[in-house]
């Protein structure tokens, strides 16, 4: 409730590309399943998005999908693509054995899938589909 700026209404934040595509980047690759127009804040003043409410993040196979606003909107604008610095961050995630410490928080079986998920992108150069574990 903290986060600066309000409801995006209009989809105002797709406005800032370069933001909403670092979204949809970290929304696929925390497996995020359920970020609609009321789990983030446009902040037009300062042209930044403000993402919130990952309870329904680290998805594995087999888990409920509901919504991946900013994936979806990357991937209908044809920007599958990583872009460099995405690999890097992937292959960073891949390389560290406690995935930047998340391995100490998340169930076994999330942390593989975020690994795996991570693998699966550089190997591919490209995001992956909305609901892919």
């Amino acid at each position: 409730m903290q986060q600066p700026g309000n409801r995006d209404l209009y989809g105002d934040a797709l406005a800032n590309q370069a933001g909403a595509w670092d979204a949809a980047f970290f929304d696929c690759l925390i497996a995020q399943q359920d970020r609609h127009e009321g789990n983030y804040k446009w902040d037009a003043g300062n042209a930044k998005i403000g993402l919130f409410d990952h309870g329904y993040a680290f998805a594995i196979r087999g888990h409920f999908f509901n919504r991946s606003f900013f994936l979806e909107e990357r991937l209908s604008a044809g920007h599958a693509l990583l872009t460099p610095s995405e690999t890097v961050a992937l292959q960073r995630v891949v390389a560290d054995p406690l995935v930047f410490g998340l391995s100490g928080v998340l169930e076994p079986d999330r942390s593989a899938a975020l690994r795996d998920r991570a693998s699966r992108m550089v190997h591919s150069g490209s995001l992956l589909l909305p609901g892919v574990f």
